[in-house]
């Protein structure tokens, strides 16, 4: 079957993914209410658009695209519309993923709730067919949650000015009065 990687295996919720890994220079992610687009740029940093390309987390990024790649597609669940609501698939609470390589869609899928258990997703995949998948697959649309924060751990000894300088807006700049 094409939505497995090996023999035996159960089907994969983004089969080929695993192989592909390091070709993936796109990440959306979208829910009805948000929306982030994560980009590689040409020195292989990770930026959020929506956020002025502030750098991204490569550590939340890899560690999502791994778990994209071994999520296993279990037990089948419904394939009634009306009855995605209750797992999280409607479009008022699903969150859709686009993977791209190269200005080319990759993989897309479409992941609802966390299950009871606390373990595992729900996913709805090719718009018709829900699945419970083997991990917790969490991330959402906020493009705050994929900021690279580690740039904040400098001890505050060390800072003697901060300069904010943002395309088309006012920029500012704040200097320590006293050295220490």
């Amino acid at each position: 079957s094409e939505r497995h990687d090996a023999p035996d295996a159960q089907p994969l919720l983004a089969p080929g993914l695993k192989s592909s890994l390091n070709a993936i220079d796109h990440i959306t992610i979208a829910s009805e209410e948000q929306k982030v687009n994560i980009h590689q740029r040409g020195d292989g940093g990770w930026v959020v658009q929506e956020l002025y390309d502030y750098p991204a987390s490569t550590k939340k990024i890899r560690e999502l695209l791994l778990q994209f790649s071994q999520s296993e597609l279990r037990a089948k669940k419904t394939n009634n519309p009306d009855k995605l609501s209750r797992i999280g698939l409607d479009e008022a609470s699903r969150r859709v993923f686009t993977l791209k390589a190269d200005d080319q869609v990759t993989h897309e899928f479409i992941l609802g709730d966390i299950t009871r258990d606390a373990f595992s997703t729900y996913a709805l995949v090719d718009n018709a067919q829900s699945y419970v998948t083997t991990g917790r697959l969490d991330a959402e649309a906020n493009p705050q949650d994929w900021l690279f924060y580690d740039l904040f751990s400098v001890h505050r000894d060390r800072v003697q000015s901060v300069i904010y300088e943002l395309k088309g807006r006012k920029h500012y700049r704040y200097d320590r009065a006293q050295p220490r």
